[in-house]
């Protein structure tokens, strides 16, 4: 054994190399082997060969760092500490073919979130928001949408349906809470397919590989903002822990970018956590906007406004001005003052 505890997977022939949990190439992830007991990491931790391409890196420091609660304290496992179990191969990853997403661009008179976006911003613009964003028409519930999880390579995710007031724009709940159905799953007509879900609008960020990151956490909140700010590139978690945003394989596409967590009110201490996480697993400068902190009333704060909230009922159109430092921020023409 040389000097260090952790080494990648000696290459044994192709069984040796399995799925890439980032860019989903079959045959091109090396994982770490544990030295002292035989065993490997989790699936997640290793590296893609792909270096140019995917440049996935998750190494055995950055996964304990991870996980430190579990050890209570230090970055790797003590020799008394349960060492990793043997994990399984990866799991291949799950596709929902791509013309699915073509059958439900239309029906727009019926779509009861398109509109919603149509009072606000009109025809001409809320079309050009639905050829953005892929936003589709479902039949699941009279009127409602479905929101396609396309990843940077076109490889389509997941399909989340939800349903919306045409009036007013919020989520229709019925008994159960929230009507949101994730169909991926009933499409592939295959309820055992492993569907790894990416952030809402990731597809954009081929067509703009150097663009700033604007991440909000639900899909109407992407969708509005970026009508008021489009000078960045939009994206939804999905959820406070949707498509588990923090992971590895989800935030690696992150990777080189100026990125801003917009989070929901009363979440702000959460998402600055959330964005360390980030930054543990994937090199980009990171930062979380006080915003709405700053500026919300107690009624506000108790109805738990999001973005598109103070957007709608508080902002004019807006754009972005520039600090000293070159980073974007939001200017608001109703006040005149830097937010």
């Amino acid at each position: 054994m040389n000097g260090h505890r952790y080494i990648l997977e000696p290459y044994k022939g192709p069984a040796s190399r399995v799925r890439c949990p980032a860019c989903g190439k079959p045959r091109e992830f090396s994982r770490y082997l544990d030295q002292e007991t035989g065993d490997l990491l989790p699936d997640h931790v290793g590296r893609c060969n792909r270096e140019e391409s995917c440049g996935y890196h998750y190494t055995p420091a950055q996964h304990y760092e991870a996980t430190r609660p579990l050890y209570g304290g230090g970055g790797t496992p003590k020799r008394t500490d349960p060492s990793p179990k043997r994990s399984d191969p990866a799991q291949q990853v799950d596709y929902l073919p791509i013309d699915l997403v073509s059958r439900t661009m239309a029906g727009h008179n019926r779509n009861y979130f398109i509109l919603y976006l149509r009072s606000l911003f009109g025809r001409s613009a809320t079309d050009a928001l639905i050829q953005r964003y892929l936003i589709g028409t479902s039949k699941h519930w009279n009127g409602s949408t479905v929101f396609w999880q396309i990843d940077q390579t076109e490889q389509v995710r997941q399909a989340k349906v939800m349903l919306y007031n045409p009036s007013t724009g919020r989520r229709v709940k019925d008994d159960n809470g929230s009507k949101v159905f994730f169909a991926g799953k009933s499409l592939l007509q295959n309820h055992d397919a492993n569907l790894l879900q990416c952030l809402f609008g990731e597809h954009l960020l081929a067509e703009h590989p150097a663009g700033w990151v604007g991440i909000v956490e639900s899909e109407k909140t992407a969708i509005i903002a970026s009508i008021y700010f489009p000078n960045l590139i939009w994206l939804a978690t999905g959820g406070k822990n949707g498509a588990r945003w923090t992971d590895p394989a989800v935030c690696r596409v992150l990777r080189g970018r100026e990125v801003i967590l917009f989070p929901d009110l009363n979440v702000y201490q959460k998402w600055k956590e959330k964005a360390h996480e980030i930054q543990l697993a994937v090199s980009c400068k990171i930062s979380v906007s006080d915003l709405l902190e700053t500026i919300a009333t107690d009624e506000q704060r108790t109805a738990g406004w999001d973005l598109a909230d103070y957007l709608v009922k508080r902002a004019e159109p807006a754009g972005w001005a520039v600090t000293d430092e070159g980073y974007p921020v939001m200017w608001d023409y109703a006040t005149n003052t830097n937010q």
